[in-house]
């Protein structure tokens, strides 16, 4: 499975990221808004661990976003 971690606090995504690795899971990491909608756009991704305060963009704007993408992408 593909996650996105959304998550400014590296030490926070670091942690994360290797627990589900370990888990076997393919991980991504984006420390802001802007990085994590370039990901989303380009990526496909099972799920997403979405930090709702991120220092560029609110967490909700971004999953609204998204939202709008994915909705694209199934019409």
């Amino acid at each position: 499975m593909n996650v996105l971690i959304v998550e400014d606090e590296r030490s926070l995504s670091h942690e994360m990221e290797i627990y589900l690795s370990r888990q076997n899971f393919n991980c991504d990491v984006a420390f802001n808004g802007k990085s994590a909608s370039d990901k989303i756009h380009a990526n496909s991704y099972d799920f997403i661990l979405l930090d709702l305060g991120l220092p560029d963009m609110d967490g909700m704007d971004l999953l609204k976003e998204s939202k709008k993408q994915v909705l694209k992408v199934l019409l």
